[in-house]
C-alpha cells in the first residue's frame, strides 16, 4: 500500500470515528472494503484477526460516543456485524473463540448503553419542548 492510500485510509477512519459526515452512510461500506482490502492474499489468520478487531473497536467506540450524531452511531451499530462475522469465520481455537465471545459481550453492553442514551436524549428533548410550549402558553 502506497503512502497516499495509507493517508486516505487514515482520514477515512478519522471521519468514521468522529462522525464527520453523518449524512454519508456509504462511507462505512467504503471504509470497511478498503480496510479489508489491505489484507493481501495469503495474509495470516493473526493479521486478518487484527484488522477485523480494529474495525470492530472503531465502530464500537463510535457507537459509545455521545458527541457523535445519533444517526451516525446507529449506522455504525448497523454495520458492526461485518467485522464480527469476519472474525467468526476465522475463529479456529479456544482462545479466539473466547475473544469473540468477549467482543460480542462488549457489543451487547454498549448497544444497551446506546439505546439508553438515545431514549434519554429524546426524553430530555421532549421535556424541553414541552417546557418551552408551556412557557409560551403562559405569556
Amino acid at each position: 500500500m502506497d503512502l497516499s492510500s495509507k493517508i486516505e485510509l487514515n482520514n477515512l477512519r478519522h471521519t468514521i470515528r468522529y462522525g464527520l459526515q453523518p449524512d454519508e452512510p456509504s462511507l462505512l461500506s467504503v471504509w470497511l472494503e478498503k480496510d479489508t482490502a489491505v489484507l493481501q492474499q495469503g495474509s495470516s489468520v493473526t493479521e486478518r484477526r487484527r484488522v477485523h478487531v480494529r474495525q470492530f473497536e472503531l465502530l464500537l467506540d463510535t457507537i459509545a460516543d455521545e458527541l457523535v450524531a445519533a444517526n451516525w452511531r446507529q449506522l455504525c451499530l448497523d454495520q458492526i456485524y461485518k467485522p464480527l462475522a469476519a472474525l467468526a469465520k476465522i475463529t479456529n481455537d479456544e482462545m479466539s473463540t473466547r475473544h469473540l465471545v468477549k467482543l460480542r459481550h462488549e457489543l451487547a453492553v454498549t448497544a444497551q448503553y446506546y439505546e439508553n442514551s438515545i431514549s434519554n436524549g429524546q426524553k430530555k428533548n421532549f421535556e424541553k419542548r414541552n417546557t418551552n410550549e408551556s412557557d409560551a402558553n403562559r405569556e
